[in-house]
């Protein structure tokens, strides 16, 4: 059963893989130049769960997936390559990728086999189409996707050598030509991944070497040699290692045995394979210190300097070339530079000159490898002849040059530390080649080959930026001119932290980090969020790892100048903008770059907090990156973003660049979303909107443009009416995301303008114009203001215009008023019932007048009967309730005769009565829902109404009398009276401090955890008041330094204590309930001291800017020197009577700390004692009990001290000149 459902699954997945394809159709220009959507990033993208589900297949199973991907690829190979259009070969491709991958995802084990005979025979055939075929432009594509094919099966399949080899010997056989020989060889090169399948390779070879005719042996023995050349090179550290081990492959002999009878003396053709094969054996033929009988090349090359022969022949230079081939890409392996110089002593310096040109592959070993191992062998001559030569001689010699930088960076990649002392001697080239002007598209060649260097080795890059930054520039417009080089990995590579340490902070490295920064935040910005570019898609990348190198650069100096903080500013501004771009995005990859980012930038600021705090909002970034770190489900982290930019109190030069960016970047998401949308700024940009949610990209871009809007309101706020008056969801959608992250400091503004967009519904006449067209801008209005009016946290009392509230609230229920049905009214219901909450809790209630006006006109929506929804009679009662708490109705009237005004105030309490009255009369269960609103009535009305009430106890309806005694027993609150029972009920009085610190105190923790950020502090100074009370005080302390550690490990302990959160606050706290007598006991003298001092002229002020006139510098270091001591000195003899419970609790800090994060503990522990409790002391007096006011010298000297005993504790130690 299992082996018949086998190809079903397998014919699934291709079906899956096929319907994929068509689905996501690719360009030429994504495949092969950009590579967006090259074949392996096509099935990354698009097709990961059937490629996951491929990986997990076995061995056998994977030779099943692969039969049925070649019966595809073959089905496409039948037709005519010639002319085949790029889908075609796309799809082709991608099989053969997918093949690849199927294989790779195995692990390699020598018992296991992933090819069979008919799968084998299925590869021959199709390697022979393949490499015999023209492809037209699409050739190497098509045949570089096919060799990494083969480079899987090579690496775990030994079989498939066997297959190829039989092929091979039916061809001999069959008589075929030698091209057909060539095409049939050609595979073989492309196999073996590494040294390590070497002997999967020479198996079937060793065995089957003599039934290879004559006519065919030359070719094969070119096989020979190119495929142990691309073995070698493909994998330079094994090869180091088996070099290093001189283990021989016994193999190699055998067949050098057997090949060597090949030869003639006038075409030793087999020499090169020989030489290739000694290699394989390094114990008995490379350490030999005599010339090896085999190697008849050795001896022909002595020959010829012996004036024996002639000249030398490219067979004899081939084998040679072999040596030096394997001497560069190992690195300047020992045992080969050794035989080097044993065998061939004079090879380089009389014969480079003079080489003729090789065929083949020999030819770019003669080229690329040769002046490399040259380099690596004598860097001298390498400087002084070889680039000469190449530059006088190679026709093309920029391009030759290019491909060596190339060839020595892969080569150096795996061996950085040993090639670093070569590359001086190809930077002058490298510099020469990236200068060089492109006169034409056939040179920008040269450009594909450097960036592949840089990406492969990023010292190499490193060292020649250093060497003149300004081939940065080129280097930049090299991206936009030529978006098909990859250019972002070299990018993301210059700035790995591995290389930070060798970097010194000076102003070469901040020019250096300045030119990238900018040049890509222009490109960012300009461009748009996301375009097609894959450059594009990689500069939230590169960017963070800039960012991650500035900060250890600068954990890395101890003294930051005043100059060198004046460099660095313009490059945080750059940063600071990029953090912020990146919380508008809708990935939630890019917003945790962002965040990452701007805990980077504080930890930056900190390093030099006097010189650079100043410059931006460091503690609510501080903030933003805590708040998001603490949420526990990442979707909530934007909205808390928001909710901290926007109380960002001024507009830094990043906050103004950001706006001004994403605005541009906001009109573009508009007309995307609604082609026909009036914008007020037509757009600038195209966006390419594929692979992100257009609605998330637009609720991520708004809630980031309004959260820091400063100046630029007014087209904004255009924009926004535009929103409003539209019928669409984008209306909708900006009527929801505004509220929550608009800036508290626009709320007033906007409410003004709010209320003036009511005008619109008012027609000449006086009459409202409530057309379709206006209910819904009508409803949109209603909403925002409800959801303004929701973010109470926000508000403040000074920032309620009571006027505005008024007029707008009569607006709001004057329309709706007109309006027919129930649905405007709520949502009028809804904003009113915001508006009033917001200002109750403000202390800023309706004015008398018009909230009175307000009442009654709601008051007149109750139903006379039960016809009415009841959420809509609910809003009704519970609106009139929430007004009427705050109306006093003798305001309400003009008349100065008090006798007078009372009487006219009963008469407008009245008519609440009777309208009260009747509805209970009419709607008897109406009662519940009255009550809440007679008591509010009563409470500022009770002279003029409680007579009126309490005569209704007496009604005849019981619903009447119930409700009104009920609202005056509400307003005197007299408690409801209980027939219990015969029995007396006694109940043990328990406390909610009893309850909250009983059993294992889980009960305070899960409260603590969910108290809001604005509440924390108050939260946690009672909580920590009442375990104080409770007697469970360490207990409590404990458990909140253990909730504080359990997320934290080494890459976030700069946090401990930082955040915002209950926990922290609650240890913060404790020194200042437990140990302020000692604190005042401790401080209070010397800040006496200081106070004295001051006022008899004696001078402490050490800053040159702030000297008071008379002083002198020498004499106040001197003053400020006794003064430092005695305060340290003080703080040091205050420990033997620092109270028993501060001592305890900071053991449970240090013990607990230390164990979760080691030595770290000390550096938690100072800040504990010092930076929040003692230093805190200097700037605020009152903490030793000084009430009276301080004068500003004092303060200053104070200010300064608490300055240089912070500054010793981060650096561990105090400043010499103290």
């Amino acid at each position: 059963m299992a082996e018949s459902s086998e190809p079903n699954l397998f014919q699934q997945l291709t079906t899956k893989i096929e319907k994929v394809i068509n689905d996501h159709p690719v360009t030429a220009y994504e495949a092969i130049e950009s590579k967006v959507y090259a074949p392996h990033r096509f099935l990354d993208k698009f097709a990961k769960k059937e490629l996951i589900l491929m990986h997990r297949f076995s061995a056998n199973r994977i030779i099943g997936a692969l039969k049925l991907i070649f019966n595809t690829t073959d089905g496409i190979l039948k037709k005519k390559t010639s002319g085949l259009p790029f889908p075609v070969i796309n799809r082709l491709c991608i099989y053969y990728t997918l093949a690849a991958s199927c294989i790779n995802s195995r692990p390699i084990s020598p018992g296991e086999e992933v090819a069979d005979e008919m799968l084998g025979r299925q590869i021959i055939s199709q390697s022979t189409i393949i490499f015999g075929n023209d492809f037209d432009i699409y050739t190497t594509f098509v045949q570089k996707t096919f060799k990494s094919f083969l480079s899987a099966i090579g690496s775990h399949s030994s079989l498939i050598y066997t297959y190829f080899l039989n092929a091979y010997q039916s061809d001999i056989v069959a008589g075929a030509s030698l091209k057909v020989i060539q095409i049939s060889l050609k595979p073989w090169k492309y196999m073996p991944a590494s040294i390590d399948h070497v002997i999967n390779f020479l198996k079937p070879i060793a065995s089957n070497v003599n039934l290879i005719t004559d006519k065919y042996r030359e070719p094969f023995c070119q096989m020979m040699a190119s495929t142990l050349l691309a073995a070698f090179q493909r994998d330079p550290v094994a090869f180091s290692d088996f070099l290093t081990l001189r283990s021989d492959i016994m193999l190699a002999a055998s067949i050098q045995g057997q090949i060597s009878s090949w030869n003639t003396s006038n075409n030793p053709f087999a020499w090169p394979a020989i030489a290739a094969l000694s290699i394989l054996l390094p114990n008995s033929q490379l350490s030999s210190g005599e010339t090896i009988p085999r190697l008849d090349f050795i001896q022909r090359y002595k020959d010829f300097y012996a004036q024996k022969e002639s000249k030398l022949s490219n067979a004899t230079i081939q084998s040679i070339l072999v040596y030096f081939h394997a001497f560069a890409v190992s690195s300047a392996h020992k045992i080969i530079l050794r035989f080097l110089h044993l065998q061939f002593p004079n090879f380089v310096k009389n014969n480079f000159t003079s080489l003729p040109d090789q065929p083949g592959d020999f030819a770019k070993v003669q080229k690329i490898f040769f002046p490399i191992a040259i380099l690596f062998n004598n860097p001298q001559f390498f400087t002084k002849d070889v680039i000469q030569y190449i530059t006088q001689h190679d026709n093309n010699h920029s391009l030759t040059m290019a491909l060596i930088i190339k060839r020595f960076c892969k080569t150096a990649n795996p061996f950085p530390d040993f090639s670093k002392g070569f590359i001086q001697s190809l930077i002058p080239q490298t510099l020469e080649i990236i200068r060089k002007p492109i006169p034409d598209p056939k040179s920008t060649s040269l450009l594909p080959h450097i960036i592949t260097g840089f990406q492969a080795y990023p010292f190499f890059m490193r060292t020649a930026i250093f060497s003149d930054p300004d081939i940065c520039e080129i280097l930049f417009s090299y991206v936009a001119k030529y978006p098909e080089v990859n250019q972002q990995f070299s990018y993301v590579a210059f700035f790995n932290t591995e290389f930070t340490q060798e970097s010194v902070l000076d102003e070469v490295t901040l020019l250096i980090y300045k030119r990238f920064i900018s040049f890509l935040l222009k490109r960012y910005t300009t461009l748009g969020m996301y375009k097609p570019a894959y450059f594009d898609m990689h500069i939230p990348e590169i960017i963070h790892a800039i960012s991650e190198s500035l900060l250890q650069i600068f954990q890395q100096e101890a003294n930051i100048t005043e100059q060198l903080a004046k460099l660095l500013l313009p490059l945080l501004q750059e940063l600071e903008t990029f953090a912020l771009m990146f919380f508008a995005s809708s990935k939630r990859n890019i917003i945790s770059i962002g965040i990452s980012m701007m805990y980077t930038l504080v930890e930056i600021v900190h390093v030099a907090p006097d010189l650079l705090s100043s410059k931006m909002p460091v503690d609510d970034y501080q903030r933003l990156v805590s708040d998001a770190r603490d949420k526990k489900d990442p979707k909530k982290i934007p909205i808390g973003v928001c909710n901290i930019l926007k109380t960002v109190p001024n507009p830094t030069p990043g906050i103004n660049l950001v706006y001004n960016a994403l605005f541009s970047y906001f009109m573009a998401i508009c007309k995307k979303l609604d082609a026909n949308i009036t914008l007020v700024q037509p757009p600038e940009l195209e966006l390419d909107t594929t692979g992100f949610d257009l609605d998330a990209e637009f609720i991520s871009v708004i809630s980031m443009i309004f959260s820091i809007v400063f100046d630029q309101t007014i087209h904004l706020f255009n924009q926004m009416k535009v929103f409003l008056q539209n019928d669409s969801d984008i209306g909708q959608i900006a009527t929801s995301a505004i509220p929550t992250c608009l800036a508290p400091r626009h709320y007033n503004p906007l409410m003004t303008i709010l209320l003036g967009y009511f005008r619109q519904f008012s027609n000449n006449d006086g009459t409202f114009n409530m057309n379709q067209k206006n209910i819904i801008f009508l409803n949109n209005i209603l909403n925002l203001i409800r959801g303004v009016c929701s973010q109470i946290i926000y508000w403040t009392p000074e920032m309620i215009n009571q006027g505005i509230f008024g007029q707008l609230g009569k607006k709001i229920v004057s329309l709706c008023d007109v309006t027919q049905g129930e649905s405007t009214k709520l949502i009028c219901l809804r904003t009113l019932l915001a508006m009033v909450r917001l200002a109750n809790e403000k202390g800023k209630p309706f004015e008398p007048k018009m909230g009175h006006s307000i009442s009654k006109t709601i008051l007149t929506w109750l139903p006379q009967s039960n016809e009415g929804t009841r959420d809509f009679i609910n809003l009704i009662h519970e609106a009139l309730a929430l007004i009427l708490d705050e109306l006093s109705l003798i305001e309400c009237v003009d008349i100065a005769d008090p006798k007078g005004a009372a009487q006219e105030a009963e008469k407008q309490f009245l008519f609440y009565f009777a309208s009260i009255k009747n509805r209970l009369e009419k709607e008897p269960n109406s009662a519940k829902q009255i009550i809440p609103v007679l008591a509010a009535l009563l409470k500022q009305n009770l002279s003029i109404a409680i007579g009126h009430c309490l005569s209704m106890g007496f009604d005849n309806t019981d619903s009447v009398r119930t409700a009104f005694l009920a609202s005056v027993a509400a307003v005197f609150k007299v408690p409801e009276i209980r027939v219990v029972g015969t029995a007396e009920a006694v109940t043990e009085e328990v406390t909610l401090v009893d309850i909250l610190f009983s059993g294992s105190l889980k009960l305070i923790e899960i409260i603590g955890n969910n108290i809001e950020y604005s509440r924390a502090e108050h939260f946690a100074k009672a909580a920590l008041e009442a375990a104080l009370l409770s007697g469970r005080a360490y207990e409590y302390f404990a458990r909140m330094v253990d909730v504080e550690l359990q997320p934290i490990d080494d890459s976030n302990k700069n946090t401990i204590f930082r955040g915002n959160q209950v926990p922290a606050r609650a240890v913060g706290h404790w020194p200042r309930f437990v140990a302020m007598d000692w604190l005042k006991q401790t401080l209070r003298p010397i800040f006496d001291e200081v106070i004295a001092s001051c006022e008899n002229n004696v001078g402490f002020i050490v800053n040159p800017a702030k000297l008071p006139e008379g002083q002198t510098i020498e004499v106040n270091t001197e003053n400020f020197r006794q003064l430092l001591q005695k305060t340290v000195q003080a703080i040091l003899d205050g420990q033997t009577t620092m109270p028993d419970s501060l001592t305890y609790a900071s053991q449970i800090i240090f013990e607990k700390v230390f164990e979760k994060v080691g030595e770290f503990a000390y550096s938690i522990l100072s800040s504990f004692l010092f930076l929040r409790f003692i230093i805190p002391s200097f700037s605020n007096v009152s903490m030793v009990g000084i009430t009276s006011p301080v004068g500003d010298q004092p303060r200053d000297v104070l200010m300064q001290t608490s300055n240089v005993i912070m500054s010793s504790i981060l650096k561990g130690r105090l400043d010499d000149k103290y």
